[in-house]
């Protein structure tokens, strides 16, 4: 099964497609969450978007970034960087991503997604945390996981949300 969250109706497609792109680039999932966002999209749409079509029909990564990225330019890529985020902050939750990876696709995202430099640093100083917490210098791991959980809690929106 693959990740397909539920957007709200409001949320532009090309917002949606910034989630994409961003969370393959990050590899948060594969490029299948795309094009069967992408099949749900032509399947709901009278006459959808020739860039949509292309998304679903694409059979190489590079194709999937590009077509993506045309589609995304005109999106809200801090609200898509605040969806990933949450999406991150459910993975780490529930383990299934360990902090460390967490940390850096949190800090991958809020650079690519262009939220607010203190997002971006407040998961690098975590990350910073974490490893001294690793190391035996200062600080617990699972302190500093906690911390983590609450930063992408704070920073992330889930999709389901209201815009």
């Amino acid at each position: 099964m693959f990740h397909t969250p539920l957007f709200p109706q409001s949320a532009s497609p090309s917002t949606i497609a910034a989630y994409f792109l961003y969370g393959l680039e990050a590899g948060l999932f594969p490029e299948d969450c795309a094009r069967e966002w992408a099949f749900r999209m032509i399947e709901s749409i009278d006459t959808p978007p020739v860039t949509i079509i292309e998304v679903a029909s694409a059979r190489q990564r590079e194709t999937i970034f590009s077509t993506l990225g045309t589609l995304a330019s005109d999106g809200d890529k801090p609200l898509a960087g605040r969806w990933l985020l949450d999406f991150v902050h459910s993975e780490l939750k529930a383990g299934r991503l360990p902090a460390r990876s967490a940390l850096r696709k949190a800090m991958q995202i809020a650079s690519s997604t262009s939220l607010p430099d203190t997002v971006y640093y407040d998961f690098d100083s975590l990350e910073d945390q974490l490893w001294l917490a690793e190391n035996g210098t200062c600080g617990s791991v699972d302190k500093t996981v906690q911390y983590a959980l609450e930063a992408l809690a704070s920073h992330g929106r889930n999709p389901a949300s209201a815009t």
